[in-house]
């Protein structure tokens, strides 16, 4: 399960999808700490396959929504 969470923040849309529908992932966050164990993140990811909802003052924290299809 490890190496698949390291797929959903680091792979492209094509790999994470099937990995948030497995799981029935509905949110996403992305702050420092992803950022730092994800050396490789890919937030345009989350942002194909959702949306922000949430972004902190100083930027450095954004949930996504997923979109349910």
């Amino acid at each position: 399960r490890i190496e698949e969470i390291k797929n959903i923040y680091e792979g492209g849309p094509i790999i994470a999808n099937p990995l948030l529908k497995k799981y029935n992932v509905s949110y996403v966050v992305i702050g420092s700490l992803e950022h730092q164990k994800y050396t490789t993140l890919n937030e345009e990811t989350f942002q194909t396959l959702g949306r922000v909802i949430f972004t902190s003052k100083d930027t450095l924290t954004k949930i996504y929504e997923l979109n349910k299809n």
